[in-house]
């Protein structure tokens, strides 16, 4: 369904021979452009905004024609186009518009609105209602806007009535989408040839792509050529004013002799006299050149002076020095203009031109005042003879005396029209002869082959991308995720039992935080705390009393809600007569924020000396009767490891296996903190809390390892919980700050932790996983194409000896 892209090509041959050649005149030495062979630089003048505006204008690149599709040229799909490739049937017909130049005080896109009338006829409508011109199909009409040339490519103007919006931008908010499809360099099959240039533009017309490069090589060239011949014109304007003026003057010399003869009846000199006067007309043109020439290289040196020189002058200065240094001002002034079109002032390239120019003028600078030193010596000498001569001449008598005066004149005054009418033809000669150095190798062709869209390309890209993306989809779950994504995974991974696999509850984002308590007996969650209490109570085997410690890999893997959870449920059943549940996370609290009960005093009061063991214990009384006894966190201290190695520890461990059937201890996740390797060793049994979907898998491997080494007793709680993106938004934070480092991070705030549900506002620093939060869409993709079988074993755990 893409547009078609056309192609068209034209070649261009620098003849650098060629452009070497001089021109026998006033004009020599001075080289056309592109003399050096550097195509680098045409390639630039190419590309120049000055011809690319010109070629936008001329062919309306920058006008738009809105309305029925019958009037306007085609841009068929490309399907249609491979159905019926003839560029006529597309192309070839509609309403075009050419020569689309806008008023200079133009910024922004102009609309207008073009209704026809009969004969071909259309009156151009403002938007605000008026009429603002009328014209007919192929004259130029003008808008306070901009003028334009509207032309009718098929065989029937529209009928009356006819309506079309034409859009028209000022050429420079096109010039990028113009370079773009222009492409201009010595590639292609003469890419060997560093003096050939190729010029490519794409469009989505036949048509225009190849008027394009049309438009561009003629421009090239007549811009190229009007360069090698403005020094010859500019002296032929020069010679033609000149020769004006002293032909005005030979007329009035010739028409007072005329006169003088007449009355005086005197018609010819003496043959003395006639030699002397011919011998001082002589000194006299010699004299008038000489202050012909001083006249302008004064001029020159002023135009030096100013930083604009003459090139039209400089022409004229007969010094071999004067022309070399020109011709290489003329070669910096090209290369400064191309190199200007394409690049910013402070361009370092441009910026050393700018000075090597300024080094030229200084250089032609001093050759030109040397020119006008000699010059006013060779002048103060002419003068001195010609004056000789006028002394001589005034000892003769009156009649002849006045009779010489105006031959003198007349025969001047011939002499040097004479001159100047012989330099005249020389420079219109050079003018003439002045030959491009460009020679068009291939002209423009119309393509009929589509450049683009390029069909293989795509079918063949599309079908390894979409290889691509499915092998990706299989192999990233196993080579980029970082966590674990199933619970067979897990379970296939370690050889510890699975005490319980803890289901997702449900998003309520308003829920309260006691309610991280589950209250409903019937529910997935319930049942999922009841077959770990069970699993519990399996492997006491035969013991009264059992401590367990709650732990966790990671921060918000749900270990808090799970301990305050398995508490409530164990006190519910006949076999258990006391449970007792301890906040050892003294870095982080959050158990009294569970329970709703104050945070102290606690343990960490308890083990400093400044409460007792009965002031530390509270009672929680739960909806069906039930009490746990509860030791909130307390105060956090600045060493809460130090705390837990103390010999108070011990005998609150103690206490607790005297008085107490169940001890639950709520650890901080290991190994970012170290109190689970201190308490491991004392209690019967490890349950670690692995997070689906969030879990480091390298963290938990690393947690397990060290403390089997620690307890053989250890046991695995799955949580399915939420997802990680859920979690951040609904969980509680927990604020431990991990970010693939083991710090433990201290904060202030105090916040519950994300439970099996998540539910709930953040109190407190929330934690933050090194790897981000994964969206809904990647949660499924590692579900979809999770690369692990189905564990075959149950999930119901035996004892281990």
């Amino acid at each position: 369904m893409l547009s078609p892209q056309f192609q068209s090509t034209g070649t261009l041959y620098l003849d650098e021979q060629l452009s070497n050649q001089k021109a026998n005149s006033l004009v020599e030495a001075f080289p056309l452009l592109g003399s050096n062979g550097n195509s680098e630089s045409q390639q630039a003048i190419v590309q120049s905004k000055q011809l690319a505006i010109r070629v936008i204008q001329h062919l309306g690149l920058n006008a738009e024609l809105q309305g029925p599709a019958e009037y306007l040229p085609g841009r068929p799909p490309f399907w249609r186009w491979k159905l019926d490739p003839d560029p006529k049937q597309h192309f070839a017909r509609g309403l075009v518009v050419r020569d689309c130049r806008t008023k200079p005080d133009v910024f922004e896109p102009v609309e207008y609105t073009l209704r026809f009338l009969q004969g071909g006829r259309f009156e151009v409508v403002a938007p605000e209602g008026q009429t603002v011109a009328q014209a007919a199909l192929g004259e130029e009409t003008q808008t306070p806007h901009f003028g334009f040339v509207l032309e009718h490519l098929g065989d029937h103007p529209p009928p009356a009535d006819t309506t079309l919006v034409l859009k028209v931008c000022p050429p420079q908010a096109v010039l990028d989408d113009f370079f773009e499809s222009l492409s201009v360099g010595g590639v292609g099959r003469f890419s060997w040839e560093s003096n050939i240039i190729n010029i490519t533009f794409s469009a989505r017309s036949p048509y225009i792509a190849q008027q394009v490069v049309s438009e561009l090589m003629d421009g090239y060239i007549n811009l190229t050529q009007n360069w090698a011949t403005s020094v010859s014109r500019a002296t032929l304007q020069f010679v033609s004013e000149q020769l004006d003026e002293i032909r005005q003057d030979m007329e009035k010399a010739s028409n007072r002799l005329a006169e003088y003869q007449k009355e005086s009846g005197l018609i010819q000199l003496e043959p003395q006299l006639e030699a002397e006067l011919e011998t001082m007309v002589g000194f006299e043109v010699a004299l008038r050149q000489e202050q012909l020439k001083l006249f302008q290289l004064r001029q020159l040196e002023e135009s030096l002076e100013a930083g604009t020189p003459d090139f039209s002058l400089l022409a004229t200065v007969d010094d071999p020095l004067i022309q070399s240094l020109a011709e290489k001002l003329a070669e910096l002034n090209s290369q400064i203009a191309a190199t200007q079109a394409q690049f910013q002032g402070d361009y370092p390239p441009l910026q050393q031109a700018l000075h090597a120019r300024g080094a030229l003028l200084s250089d032609l600078a001093a050759a030109v005042r040397r020119n006008v030193e000699k010059a006013e010596r060779s002048e103060r000498q002419l003068t001195g003879t010609v004056g000789s001569y006028k002394d001589r001449l005034a000892e003769l008598p009156a009649r002849s005396r006045s009779l010489v005066e105006l031959f003198r004149a007349n025969k001047t005054f011939e002499d040097l029209y004479s001159e100047l009418l012989q330099e005249k033809q020389r420079a219109k000669i050079a003018e003439a002869s002045t030959l491009s150095n460009i020679r068009v190798v291939d002209l423009p062709l119309l393509p009929v082959d589509t450049s683009a869209p390029r069909l293989m390309l795509i079918v063949g890209a599309g079908g390894a991308m979409g290889f691509a993306l499915a092998l990706a989809a299989v192999l990233l779950p196993r080579l980029w995720i970082h966590w674990y994504s199933t619970v067979e995974e897990v379970k296939q991974e370690f050889d510890e039992p699975v005490f319980a696999v803890i289901p997702y509850r449900g998003r309520k984002a308003n829920r309260p935080r006691q309610e991280l308590l589950e209250t409903i007996p019937q529910s997935p969650y319930a049942e999922a705390m009841r077959l770990l209490r069970s699993n519990l109570l399996h492997t006491m085997a035969g013991k009264k009393q059992q401590m367990v410690l709650v732990t966790s890999a990671m921060p918000q893997d749900g270990k808090s809600s799970i301990a305050s959870n398995l508490a409530c449920s164990l006190i519910k059943t006949e076999r258990v007569e006391r449970v007792l549940i301890i906040d050892a996370d003294m870095h982080k609290p959050v158990l009294h924020a569970i329970f709703q009960l104050p945070q102290a005093p606690g343990l960490s009061n308890y083990l400093n000396g400044e409460a007792t063991l009965e002031q530390v214990i509270q009672k929680l009384a739960l909806p069906d009767g039930h009490t746990v006894d509860v030791i909130s966190a307390g105060p956090v201290p600045p060493a809460p490891v130090d705390l837990v190695e103390t010999q108070a520890m011990q005998q609150l461990l103690r206490h607790a296996q005297e008085n107490y059937t169940f001890t639950i201890i709520d650890s901080p996740p290991y190994p970012l903190a170290t109190t689970a390797s201190v308490l491991a060793p004392r209690v019967d049994r490890i349950l670690t809390v692995c997070r689906i979907g969030r879990t480091n898998r390298h963290m938990y491997r690393r947690h397990i390892e060290e403390l089997s080494g620690l307890n053989k007793h250890l046991g695995l709680v799955l949580n399915i919980g939420l997802s990680r993106t859920q979690a951040h938004v609904y969980g509680y934070g927990y604020g431990y700050g991990y970010g693939y480092g083991y710090g433990y991070g201290y904060g202030n705030g105090q916040g519950a932790e994300a439970g099996a549900n998540g539910n709930g506002r953040s109190t407190g620093a929330e934690g933050s996983h090194g790897n981000g939060h994964p969206s809904r869409s990647r949660h499924l993709v590692r579900r979809l194409f999770s690369s692990r079988p189905l564990s075959s074993r149950s999930d119901f755990p035996s004892e281990k000896p």
